[in-house]
């Protein structure tokens, strides 16, 4: 979650927010603050497994992502409502030429798109 709230905190739309604003696309992204756990005792260890177990834990740190994105977004949507947000091609790269297929295709997907409007990736 660090990571992903630095990279928020880097972001040049999430800068130039007000407070109350990026309070409020985080508490309606539901990301709240770090909490920290109490570990210290296998009974505190026993009651936060309860409260959260591990299967719940994954699948909340697996969310962090898709959330944080969405944050991003909402954020890029106040300050340039048509922005778009563009997926790049996902597939396993092997070699430079394949990496400069890659590339060839993500500049053309970025460019054809731009020309529609601002764009996120």
């Amino acid at each position: 979650m660090r990571s992903r709230r630095a990279e928020l905190e880097g972001d040049a739309n999430w800068q130039k927010l007000l407070n109350e604003q990026r309070a409020h696309f985080l508490k309606s992204h539901n990301i709240s603050p770090l909490v920290a756990v109490r570990l210290s005792t296998a009974e505190a260890l026993v009651d936060a497994l309860e409260e959260c177990n591990l299967p719940c834990w994954i699948e909340r740190t697996l969310a962090l992502r898709s959330r944080f994105d969405a944050v991003r977004m909402a954020a890029a949507q106040l300050l340039e409502p048509k922005v778009t947000q563009v997926m790049l091609p996902k597939r396993t790269l092997k070699s430079e030429a394949d990496v400069q297929a890659w590339l060839n295709e993500a500049e053309q997907l970025l460019n054809e798109r731009l020309k529609l409007g601002p764009i996120m990736v």
